[in-house]
């Protein structure tokens, strides 16, 4: 899978064996591309499928670069048919699920993107004994106009911060595939043919596409100059919980597949000497909690 630039479902992209439907496929093939033209996004591409009780939540991401790294999301409730963009988790989600989330955090989700969640720290009652009724915000600006003490986190804000924390965790390339010019865009690297058989069982041949976290990482930025610089990205190696990922590969040794140990149902390919690479997620959106006892 190139980087950013997939239109459609790949007909690779799977996770631990999990695939998406010939019907789903193709159905999402068409919203992506109508979604592109439409949105005048630069790329559309598949990111996974968080599971639910009564109906599944595909999920889709557009990456935007330049100078950051800005992703969009956008989910499907119909089985690819339609999707719509993700709200933004604000502070006051991301403040609620701090306090809160252990009370639901091994709750499955629903698949109903307008259900509430109950804080047990706000009385179900107002002063006059009722239920206080609050219409579910539809957009993060309607979101913050409700008064905090009458909000309920739906689960449609559950499942956007839910998506951006695994994609934080998980948003894996090869080393090598971009690099950051010296006037910092972020540019793909068309001399990138792929990793070699030694380099691609190396951890330290893979990075997280995203805005680089680890001090180590500004480091090497800053060494730079003006040179081009391909180690701008965080690697995977020095990700903060060691441990937490395993490497593999076929008996060939010509596909090479990372898993996160936190995040149950993420898969990353990579065909050895080649451009073909992808990521997918298919699970319930739950952190593993015995990941800690089996490092």
């Amino acid at each position: 899978m190139a980087l950013a630039s997939v239109s459609a479902v790949g007909a690779d992209v799977s996770s631990g064996g999990q695939v998406l439907n010939i019907a789903q496929r193709l159905a999402v093939t068409n919203a992506l591309s109508k979604l592109k033209v439409n949105e005048k996004l630069p790329n559309i591409s598949f990111w996974g499928k968080v599971l639910g009780v009564n109906a599944d939540y595909l999920i889709a991401v557009s990456v935007i670069t330049g100078q950051t790294i800005e992703k969009r999301w956008y989910f499907s409730v119909d089985s690819g048919v339609t999707f719509a963009r993700l709200p933004v988790a604000d502070e006051w989600v991301r403040d609620k699920v701090r306090k809160v989330f252990s009370s639901i955090g091994g709750l499955l989700f629903t698949g109903q993107p307008g259900f509430e969640y109950k804080d047990p720290n706000q009385p179900d009652t107002d002063e006059s004994g009722k239920s206080p009724e609050v219409t579910p915000p539809t957009s993060p600006k309607a979101a913050t106009a409700v008064d905090p003490a009458k909000r309920r986190m739906t689960e449609l804000e559950r499942l956007s911060l839910t998506v951006e924390t695994i994609d934080r965790s998980t948003c894996v390339v090869p080393k090598g595939v971009t690099y950051l010019t010296p006037t910092g865009e972020m540019t793909a690297n068309a001399q990138w043919k792929g990793l070699s058989s030694f380099e691609s069982k190396k951890l330290d041949s893979y990075c997280l596409y995203r805005r680089p976290e680890h001090s180590a990482t500004l480091a090497r930025v800053r060494k730079t100059g003006l040179n081009n610089c391909v180690d701008y990205l965080d690697l995977v190696s020095e990700d903060a919980d060691k441990g937490i990922w395993s490497l593999q590969s076929d008996d060939a040794g010509q596909v090479v597949t990372l898993r996160h140990l936190e995040w149950p149902g993420f898969e990353f390919k990579h065909s050895v000497a080649t451009e073909k690479f992808g990521r997918a997620y298919f699970g319930n959106g739950l952190k593993n909690p015995d990941c800690n006892f089996m490092l």
